[in-house]
């Protein structure tokens, strides 16, 4: 993966295009996106948008006719489309994600296009598909909600995480990322032997054990296999910074409802060297959480 050394050098070689770029907003190994505009999609029954599955129509086609105005409140079960302030293209494999302090609200970001294209393309705004899982959150246009990385090399092998003691579950209340949202949440310890019962449709914030990430290379969460069906664990916002010390928060959403038991598996989590070690390794706002530690996006200031 490349490190934010080597996200300035792919932009200088050309490689790698984001404009406008700012790099205030340059990570370790990752670059924040601001979704500059947000559309409410008029038909609510799925939230995970992907409008050329039924139309071979332009993305702007798509926004003028099936989409109406954005009132600044992501609802439960309604799907929004956001596009970037930014314009992007990579000539190597770029992933986008949710950010963490996002992603802790309950929001989802989904890009509906690629960045990885051909050489003669020109680059591009990116539309993403937003949702909320079970939460309401109020959030402003121009708001750094996703973010990029770039892929460099291959994983090493993954290490299991297991589920943490606490659990803190979204009670009710309207989210907002300029607030410090702990008083929407309850938390539960769960008794050494006991398993403790994740209702469907709930949000929820969990927790690993201890995790240090090497300067060296970038964490990524993975689902076990026997997750796959039964869920979103970790859901959407899967990047942990090279540098990054603390228990690792995980955000569910069940489809069904399921017990749990502290110690066990719950994720795993592979490593990706970088292809050098960063200007910067994180020290952030999270660095050294303990437990299922609520988005801290209001500290960053609007």
């Amino acid at each position: 993966m490349l490190s934010d050394i080597g996200i300035k050098q792919a932009m200088k070689d050309g490689s790698l295009v984001i404009e406008p770029f700012d790099e205030k907003f340059l990570g370790p190994c990752s670059y924040d996106l601001e979704i500059k505009r947000v559309y409410r999609v008029k038909r609510s029954e799925n939230p995970f948008v992907d409008p050329k599955d039924e139309e071979e129509i332009s993305m702007e086609r798509f926004l003028e006719t099936e989409c109406e105005a954005y009132d600044g409140v992501l609802v439960p079960v309604r799907s929004y489309i956001g596009v970037s302030k930014e314009k992007v293209w990579s000539a190597r494999y770029a992933e986008i994600t949710t950010r963490s302090s996002a992603a802790r609200l309950g929001i989802q970001t989904f890009p509906l296009n690629k960045i990885e294209i051909a050489n003669t393309a020109e680059p591009d705004h990116v539309y993403f598909s937003i949702s909320t899982f079970g939460t309401t959150c109020e959030v402003p246009t121009g708001r750094r909600l996703s973010q990029l990385f770039v892929h460099s090399g291959f994983p090493l092998p993954r290490k299991t995480l297991h589920l943490g003691g606490k659990i803190k579950r979204y009670n009710d209340g309207i989210l907002h990322p300029d607030q410090n949202n702990e008083a929407c949440f309850s938390q539960v310890t769960v008794a050494s032997g006991c398993s403790y019962y994740l209702k469907p449709r709930e949000f929820y914030l969990a927790h690993t054990e201890w995790l240090k990430c090497p300067d060296n290379a970038a964490g990524m969460l993975v689902k076990l296999p026997e997750h796959r069906l039964m869920g979103q664990i970790h859901l959407y916002a899967p990047l942990i910074s090279p540098g990054s010390e603390g228990h690792q928060v995980l955000e569910i959403y069940l489809a069904e409802g399921l017990r749990m038991k502290e110690g066990q598996p719950v994720c795993e989590v592979e490593f990706w060297p970088l292809d050098q070690n960063p200007q910067n390794a994180y020290n952030g706002k999270y660095q050294g959480q303990k437990g299922p530690q609520t988005s801290l996006f209001h500290t960053e200031g609007a």
